[in-house]
């Protein structure tokens, strides 16, 4: 499998925010789109290259790192709902 198989729409959609873009003159695919949400004491950073498949995970509470994945190259992600 080459690239990510999912869709810039199924992050927007997921998240429920506009990405912020590394490269704004550059198309999603080739990009490298950071997705950030918060609710409360709580927030969750995901980032994603998706033509490079890296992706990164940061999940905060309360100002400390909980949670902190970081994939590359081989990384199998799947969008299975909310």
């Amino acid at each position: 499998m080459s690239g990510v198989t999912a869709a810039e729409w199924e992050f927007l959609s997921f998240f429920e925010v506009e990405p912020q873009l590394r490269d704004s003159d550059a198309p999603w695919c080739y990009n490298d789109a950071l997705y950030r949400v918060r609710q409360g004491q709580l927030s969750l950073s995901f980032a994603i290259a998706p033509s490079y498949r890296d992706v990164r995970i940061i999940l905060i509470y309360n100002h400390h790192t909980i949670y902190e994945l970081r994939g590359s190259n081989k990384t199998v992600l799947a969008i299975v709902g909310r």
